[in-house]
């Protein structure tokens, strides 16, 4: 195997594995765990940062009232963070609900997709540029394993 497809590999890897983590927290209605993986997330992906030390607390307690809403695909409040923690606020939901939040915004995506589209893309307009995206390039996706692959290339994108 090459370094690349090492990488992709972890990334894949990861993004399973998070994405058990938070659904077995939400499914055993356990906060503690849910709020473990959450700082996890921050920590390995490198988001943690974006939200002021007194705040997180008050994220991740955020992030566990709206679960319902991001598992049915009705959350959209992490386009107006009142955190300013877009990316992360974007993976969690990502993870917790792929089929609905396709991408994660953070800067690699956001870059690459904003080239396919020829524009910059805000926190507003992304979900419905992520769905044109898909409606053109990947339709019919509705596997989270490919959706993990196509989040990952796409963040890859050189």
């Amino acid at each position: 195997m090459t370094a690349e497809s090492y990488k992709k590999e972890f990334n894949l890897w990861a993004k399973r594995t998070f994405r058990k983590w938070l659904l077995d927290a939400i499914e055993n209605n356990d906060f503690e765990s849910f709020k473990e993986c959450v700082r996890n997330i921050g920590t390995e992906w490198h988001v943690a940062r974006t939200v002021e030390t007194g705040l997180k607390d008050d994220f991740i307690q955020h992030l566990w009232d709206v679960r319902t809403q991001i598992q049915n695909g009705t959350y959209t409040g992490w386009t107006e963070s009142n955190y300013d923690a877009y990316s992360y606020e974007s993976k969690i939901c990502f993870l917790i609900n792929p089929t609905h939040y396709k991408l994660i915004y953070d800067t690699n995506n956001r870059t690459s997709l904003n080239k396919i589209v020829g524009k910059n893309l805000s926190t507003t307009d992304w979900q419905e540029a992520v769905d044109s995206y898909y409606e053109e390039y990947h339709k019919g996706v509705t596997n989270e394993e490919e959706i993990f692959a196509i989040d990952f290339s796409l963040w890859n994108r050189k």
